[in-house]
Formats: C-alpha cells, sequence, structure tokens
C-alpha cells in the first residue's frame, strides 16, 4: 500500500504534465474548450428532462435537478472506466521504453475524468441555484468527501481493468456493452420509486453503482434525510475495491511490458 502512494510520489511531476496535456488537448482547438464539459451535459439533461416532461407529463423544473445530479457521477464514471481500460496500452510507449511507474498511467485517466466531473459540477450548482436557491443546505458540504469516495471506487475499478484488458483485448468492447446496461439499470434518468412499484426493487439494491451515485446526488441535492446506509456501503465498497486493485497493480507490476 505505502509503495503505491511512494512510486505515484515519485513520478508525481510526469503525472501532472500527463494530466494537463490530456484535458487541454482534448479541447485544443476549440472555441469554448473546456467549457464543453459543462455545455455537453446541459444539453443531455435539457434534451432528457424535456422528453420526460412532454411524454411522460414529469415537472420539468423538478425533474431537472434530480436528472443533472445522477448524470454528473455517472458520466465520471462511465468516462472514467471507458476511458481507463485502454490507460496502459495508450501508455504502451512510456511503460516499455522508460521506468515511470505504472501506477501513474490508470491514476492519470480517473484524474481526466475528475476534471470533467468537477466542472460538471459546477454547471449543476449554477442551474440549482438559478432553479431552487432555496435549495442550498449545510448538507451540501457532503459533496467533497462523497466525491473522494466516488473517485477512490473509480480508480479501483479503472486499476482493475486496465489488467484486465492487457490480459483479454475483447474486454473492452464487453466492458462498454456492459455499461450501457448499468445506464439503464442504475437509478440514473428514474427515481427508485419507478423500481419499487414494479417489483424490481432488487435490480438497484444489488447494483453497486446505485449506492455511489446516490450519496453523490444526495449531497448535491442537498437532501434532508441522509441516507447512511448507501454512504457506508459506498465507502466499504471503494475501499475494497481501491485495496483489491493496489494489491493486483503491485502483484502485476511492471510485467505487463510482456503484453505488449
Amino acid at each position: 500500500m505505502i509503495q503505491y502512494f511512494e512510486n505515484i510520489k515519485k513520478d508525481r511531476h510526469v503525472l501532472q504534465m500527463l494530466v494537463v496535456r490530456d484535458v487541454f488537448s482534448k479541447y485544443r482547438r476549440s472555441i469554448l474548450g473546456v467549457a464543453w464539459s459543462m455545455v455537453t451535459p446541459l444539453s443531455m439533461v435539457g434534451v432528457i428532462g424535456l422528453v420526460y416532461s412532454i411524454v411522460f407529463g414529469v415537472p420539468l423544473i423538478a425533474f431537472v435537478p434530480y436528472l443533472f445530479s445522477g448524470l454528473t457521477p455517472w458520466f465520471f464514471i462511465s468516462g472514467a472506466i471507458d476511458s481507463g481500460t485502454g490507460s496502459y496500452i495508450v501508455a504502451e510507449g512510456f511503460i516499455t521504453q522508460t521506468r515511470i511507474n505504472i501506477e501513474v498511467f490508470s491514476l492519470r485517466t480517473v484524474l481526466v475524468a475528475f476534471v470533467n466531473y468537477l466542472f460538471m459540477s459546477i454547471a449543476f450548482f449554477i442551474v440549482y441555484a438559478l432553479i431552487k436557491p432555496d435549495a442550498f443546505n449545510i448538507n451540501m458540504f457532503l459533496y467533497f468527501p462523497g466525491s473522494i469516495i466516488i473517485f477512490l471506487f473509480c480508480l479501483g475499478i479503472v486499476n482493475i481493468v486496465s489488467i484486465v484488458n492487457l490480459y483479454l483485448r475483447d474486454y473492452a468492447y464487453i466492458q462498454s456493452i456492459l455499461l450501457q446496461i448499468l445506464f439503464y439499470i442504475t437509478p440514473v434518468i428514474y427515481s427508485i420509486e419507478v423500481m419499487d412499484q414494479r417489483g424490481f426493487s432488487g435490480i438497484y439494491k444489488y447494483n453497486p453503482f446505485y449506492y455511489v451515485v446516490d450519496i453523490i446526488r444526495q449531497s448535491m441535492l442537498g437532501t434532508s434525510e441522509i441516507g447512511i446506509f448507501n454512504w457506508l456501503v459506498s465507502i466499504i465498497l471503494s475501499l475494497s475495491l481501491f485495496l483489491g486493485s493496489v494489491y493486483l497493480t503491485k502483484k502485476v507490476g511492471r510485467k505487463i511490458v510482456y503484453q505488449f
């Protein structure tokens, strides 16, 4: 465990350079630049919210904050996992030709996704302040520990899937399908009451992604009743995944060079 953090500390300048390069290269020569991290989710929230309002008669003003607070953590999770799967493959040149510690490369992709998550969060709070300014309360400060939890959750998964993808190159395609399925079976764009009413509550209760998304949603909305159980499950899941991934990363080590 200590060695894991020491390796990252040793190559922290390389990590910083890669993250900054990835963030700015994505929006190079773009007029709006990193603002697209805010515009893209805003447009998606607007479209989905409008469809639900027209087709299902859902009040738009009430639904938009709920939808936005679910899509924000989900985009971070799916974005980190999707890009993180190929984090070692993309960094093949660095890994095979230098002695940079491999822990840097999976962390790099999660940090880039986390930057986008922060911009999305800013967009959410701006919209929320315009729609429901009186909803802001002290419970929203839980957003900060919640963000640490979801970060560890994503880093743990990325550490694992990036190694799996080296040994099984078809995994990335399988994962893409799984993420699409998970999006629809995780209460992101609908409430858990919908599943409860139809007798499908087990779909989200046994879905680890639900708990992590929900604690961020709770904190962003400033929910008065804090779901302690969901927080405990999220903490246990995130720490377990992270610690397990650290062990796996240490066990594999630089032997991954033989998989290129």
